[in-house]
């Protein structure tokens, strides 16, 4: 492998780095793209009972756990 094709290698993989690594780090903090390649905030629910039996019912539904 010659030199440029090193170089352009090189160049290449910085800058999808450069590229990806916002993009993880997004996902990770709880945000998505879009279909129209807008960033939205996601969110988690998280349902926890006691006792363990009990029901519980969000917008009138059952919810499993």
């Amino acid at each position: 492998m010659n030199l440029i094709r090193r170089r352009i290698l090189y160049i290449f993989f910085i800058f999808l780095f450069l590229l990806i690594t916002p993009l993880i780090i997004l996902y990770a903090n709880g945000y998505k793209l879009s279909n129209n390649f807008r960033l939205e905030k996601t969110g988690i629910l998280i349902l926890d009972s006691e006792p363990q039996d009990a029901k519980i019912f969000l917008e009138d539904t059952l919810s499993k756990l």
